[in-house]
């Protein structure tokens, strides 16, 4: 009998790659998804799920004990040999009740206190710095005062996130000037926040976004792949969607001193952006979790669902060395609607587009239609196109 696995968020492209990873080497793949209220849309999602996604269970509570009892319903009956989770919440939430869900399988998540430190950008930043990592200058402003020393120190160019932010939620970018930022910040955010829960403030460094994704044993890494973005969801930040994999040393270096210092177990991802003016590699964030490019760093050697699950049953694990150096992977639906919705003129559009033409011609180049598992791409690719239709009609 096959090895059954347990994969929440299971429409998310973080999740798809897991399956693609596990489900093509035999493992029984189960998906958790929460109950989509369109009927429509509901039977069209479940309809073209990946081919590895056997059995989707649908989350119909709202909190968290809730959710955990059902899962945990799951899991007894399920025989499973692993939880997995693709997105940010629910890596949050199977380490959150990993004690529980370890009595009946094993959880593929780290423990919570650590999820949180590195999760909350907040204690993030303060760790990266004790431990010698370069870090943006960050602030908070309780009141005008405070906000206008901010304003002044940072002349107004800054981006600004809540702490337990993720997906680039809630963050917005400042460009102009401190009087501009000054007002523009009590508009957008004011001072009324629960304790001393207020958005950090930090300064905006220009330059090329690379992330590191990695997998380490009890501090020990095992694998540490580096990444540019290329294209980003909203072209001047965001998530990636066109990637290449590059070879950036001061981000290896860094990431590998943050893994040991943490003790970390498992998969991870960092945000770091190189100041184009001086070369010099800062950390903007870390993300405890499978990103959204999982699938790339899969495809340039490093099997790290695979490699989790192996470690947690007790098998021996054989690390790859090397990695494809120069491997760009684009999700074609998410470029394709980031093209027809974020460009501001025509020559941001024509220029976005005439590049996207051009990658189709470059070398060491995938793309996230799979001719073996291809219904997941017809759902992002409709996907997109609602995306597109409401932008356009100026639907939210």
């Amino acid at each position: 009998m096959a090895d059954k696995v347990l994969i929440l968020d299971g429409y998310l492209r973080n999740s798809i790659a897991i399956l693609r990873s596990l489900g093509s080497k035999g493992f029984d793949c189960d998906i958790l998804v929460e109950k989509n209220q369109n009927f429509v849309f509901a039977a069209f999602e479940k309809a073209f799920r990946s081919k590895y996604a056997r059995r989707v269970f649908e989350l119909t509570e709202d909190s968290d004990d809730g959710k955990a009892e059902l899962i945990e319903g799951i899991l007894e009956n399920g025989n499973y040999t692993a939880l997995l989770a693709g997105g940010t919440y629910y890596s949050n939430f199977i380490s959150k009740y990993k004690e529980r869900f370890s009595q009946c399988t094993n959880v593929l998540s780290e423990d919570y206190d650590k999820m949180m430190l590195v999760h909350n950008k907040d204690s993030c930043m303060a760790f990266a710095s004790k431990h010698g990592i370069r870090t943006p200058r960050t602030f908070t402003a309780s009141n005008k005062d405070e906000l206008r020393k901010v304003a002044d120190a940072t002349n107004g160019v800054v981006i600004v996130k809540f702490n337990d932010s993720y997906a680039s939620r809630g963050l917005i970018k400042y460009t102009s000037d401190s009087n501009h930022f000054y007002e523009a910040y009590q508009r957008d955010f004011g001072f009324q926040f629960e304790g001393d829960n207020f958005p950090l403030i930090q300064e905006l460094i220009e330059g090329e976004l690379i992330d590191s994704t990695a997998f380490s044993i009890n501090g020990e890494p095992k694998a540490i792949l580096t990444q540019k973005r290329e294209m980003t969801a909203w072209l001047e930040g965001g998530g990636g969607i066109v990637n290449l994999t590059v070879d950036e040393s001061e981000v290896k270096s860094g990431t590998d001193k943050l893994l040991r210092e943490l003790g970390w177990t498992g998969h991870i991802e960092m945000d770091w952006i190189k100041q184009t003016e001086t070369g010099e590699c800062y950390l903007i964030e870390i993300n405890p979790k499978f990103w959204g490019t999982t699938q790339l760093t899969i495809d340039a050697g490093f099997d790290y669902p695979f490699w989790f699950v192996q470690h947690a049953s007790g098998n021996e694990n054989h690390y790859s060395d090397t990695h494809v150096v120069g491997m760009r992977y684009r999700w074609l639906n998410d470029e394709f609607a980031t093209i027809f919705t974020q460009p501001k003129s025509l020559g941001s559009f024509v220029s976005e587009f005439g590049q996207s033409v051009k990658r189709n011609f470059a070398a060491k180049t995938r793309g996230n239609f799979y001719l073996d598992d291809p219904l997941p791409f017809v759902k992002q690719v409709v996907d997109a196109f609602i995306l597109i239709f409401k932008v356009w009609i100026g639907v939210k």
